[in-house]
């Protein structure tokens, strides 16, 4: 837990950095539009390189659609899990 709040914390501080600085740079007010989009640009690079290595592979029997699983009805787990009970006719 401690790691995470240090990261935001560091984080925090050299936003404000990086603002303060745009702000005494020469571009004066649109320094800071311009500092943001170049942070949030390269916040980009490493979700994407996330996202690159974490791809999941595809299912290879036949007739299995990628994506599918236990919470959204493979077939493979039909007859497995009976029905719902039916609801109450009375209720207090």
């Amino acid at each position: 837990m401690a790691p995470a709040t240090s990261a935001f914390q560091v984080g925090i501080a050299l936003g404000s950095w990086a603002g303060g600085a745009a702000l005494t740079s020469a571009l004066n007010l649109q320094g800071p539009p311009l500092a943001g989009t170049v942070l949030a640009l390269l916040a980009l690079v490493p979700l994407g390189l996330l996202a690159a290595t974490n791809r999941k592979a595809a299912p290879g029997g036949p007739g299995e659609q990628a994506g599918q699983d236990l919470a959204v009805g493979h077939p493979a787990d039909a007859g497995r899990v009976g029905p719902a009970p039916a609801p109450s006719a009375r209720r207090r």
